[in-house]
């Protein structure tokens, strides 16, 4: 690997042929060489918090007050930092081609910071027993730009994987830490790593994923994250297979004769994934967060700037939404600056989703581990390789139809995949259309054909010469032969847009007929354009 080494609160940066980020190591260790002596079983007692990786199988206790962040600096799976930025207990995995001994992996990571560290020096070294694993520890002293540290590292060596918990502070601040630090890396234990051999074919469902940018409701912006988003949280209303609004947390509603105000019953079943009650209070909280200039959403505005008050909390004037009251647990009210037919539809969008307060008053990430009520629950996730999402048995309307749904992340090509028998679905790209659409091909039986929601087209400059003449728009419609571009560019795989709708949105408009190929016609209104020819 290669890793960065990083103390928190100085300017510290020693570059290392191993990846391994220290916070400076918090030790007590005899002063002086220690090599042969037996496994070392350290009695602990467990701090308060707690992080588990399912992902590759380990897990750590940490100290109350001590923030954790998946990643960190140097590559590392999972960074714990004290309050005071002086010390700090990271985890780095490394897959290896071969199982060498946990002493000789420890040994390498060793030379490669003698190198890199002056002053250095072994203070103690020894096999040390982890849970049912036994592994090999240092304890190490060095300087980097004038500042001490004192450090120890444990590798545990299991399944073609290292695994190297390293601890670290500065010098100055070693003692007092001591206990704390030792108490965390000697409670790090490993466990059985999550394998997709493991999952039930008949009980989930194997898809090709992009991995979201946030599941923050109040933020998504792309459709990749909107995907994760709207499986685990949930709204007032969603739509049916026909993509007709209907009720979701909110079992039915009721709108003002002037039609400005809509009174939301909900379901007094629903909860959060965590069992904790979902209320009208929760979609209060969410609608005022996603307005609240602090969050930083650059949609809010969009979907909730019809309700009365949401410009005021918008702009920073308002402390909450006037027009979003919670009656009480199970009525939600709220009141839009004038009747508009188009209003609900506004609501199937994340910003208007309930949140559990707790959870995203929990830290920063909070979202990478989020407590939604919709009917997905967030199982595992591991940036950039795996996503799964498993059913939440609690959900208030039918549960989902598959245990569990799980997105390899970047997993190679999605046809090659599927044709593996390792995803379940694919989109089938222009490179593959013609042999899938061959009846000859097996993967022809497999094909499912399905309209878009979406349309490609060419768009005027209305304002612009010679096109705000509309004459000459309609010429240059008549002027593009859009069969024999669908037929030549596209393979006949997309259809021919004869209005702004695509087949499968409600309001398209079957019967319409768009302006035909016809170049003779378009020299003829071309010559009675205003530019005349």
């Amino acid at each position: 690997m290669n890793l960065k080494l990083h103390l928190p609160g100085t300017s510290v940066v020693v570059m290392l042929a191993l990846t391994i980020s220290l916070a400076a190591g918090c030790i007590s260790a005899p002063e002086g060489l220690q090599s042969s002596v037996p496994t070392k079983t350290p009695v602990i007692t467990q701090p308060d918090g707690f992080y588990e990786d399912v992902f590759y199988g380990f897990s750590i206790y940490y100290p109350e007050g001590w923030q954790a962040e998946e990643g960190g600096a140097g590559g590392a799976e999972l960074t714990v930092i004290s309050p005071n930025y002086g010390c700090a207990v990271q985890v780095f995995v490394d897959e290896l081609e071969g199982t060498p001994p946990a002493k000789e992996y420890a040994a390498g990571v060793i030379r490669t910071m003698e190198q890199q560290l002056s002053g250095f020096q072994i203070l103690y070294e020894g096999s040390v027993r982890l849970g049912d694993d036994v592994g090999y520890e240092y304890a190490f002293f060095g300087v980097e730009s004038g500042e001490g540290l004192r450090a120890k590292l444990i590798c545990l060596v299991k399944d073609n994987r290292a695994f190297t918990a390293l601890a670290a502070a500065r010098s100055d601040i070693h003692d007092l830490l001591a206990e704390t630090v030792d108490n965390t890396i000697y409670s790090f234990r490993l466990q059985e790593a999550f394998s997709l051999a493991d999952v039930p074919r008949n009980e989930s469902l194997i898809l090709y994923g992009v991995p979201p940018i946030t599941l923050d409701a109040a933020i998504v912006l792309d459709t990749d994250s909107a995907l994760f988003v709207q499986e685990i949280f949930s709204g007032l209303v969603t739509l049916n297979a026909d993509l007709e609004i209907v009720g979701d947390l909110a079992k039915n509603w009721d709108i003002s004769d002037d039609g400005t105000v809509y009174t939301f019953h909900l379901h007094e079943d629903a909860v959060f994934h965590d069992g904790k009650p979902a209320t009208a209070f929760d979609f209060k909280y969410g609608m005022e967060r996603a307005c609240d200039p602090l969050t930083g959403s650059q949609i809010a505005g969009t979907y909730l700037g019809d309700i009365v008050g949401a410009a005021d909390k918008l702009n920073g004037v308002a402390d909450e939404i006037s027009g979003v009251e919670a009656i009480d647990k199970h009525t939600l009210q709220i009141t839009i600056d004038a009747p508009k037919a188009h209003f609900l539809s506004k609501l199937l969008y994340p910003t208007a989703f309930a949140l559990d307060r707790e959870n995203v008053q929990s830290g920063k990430d909070w979202w990478r581990h989020p407590n939604g009520t919709g009917p997905f629950k967030l199982d595992i996730w591991k940036q950039d390789e795996l996503l799964i999402l498993k059913r939440n048995e609690a959900y208030y309307r039918e549960p989902a139809g598959v245990e569990q749904v799980v997105f390899r992340l970047w997993g190679g090509k999605p046809m090659a995949l599927y044709e593996q028998g390792e995803i379940d679905i694919t989109p089938v790209s222009g490179a593959d259309i013609k042999r899938v659409s061959d009846p000859a091909n097996p993967l022809n039986d497999e094909l499912v054909v399905t309209p878009s929601m979406s349309i490609n087209y060419v768009g005027f400059n209305a304002g612009e010469p010679p096109f705000d003449d509309p004459v000459i728009r309609q010429a240059f419609c008549h002027a593009i032969d859009k069969r024999k571009i669908i037929e030549t560019l596209f393979e006949d795989t997309v259809m021919q847009a004869d209005g702004i709708l695509p087949p499968a949105m409600p309001g398209y408009n079957e019967g319409l007929e768009g302006l035909a190929f016809d170049p003779e016609k378009a020299r003829q209104l071309i010559e009675q354009s205003t530019y005349g020819g």
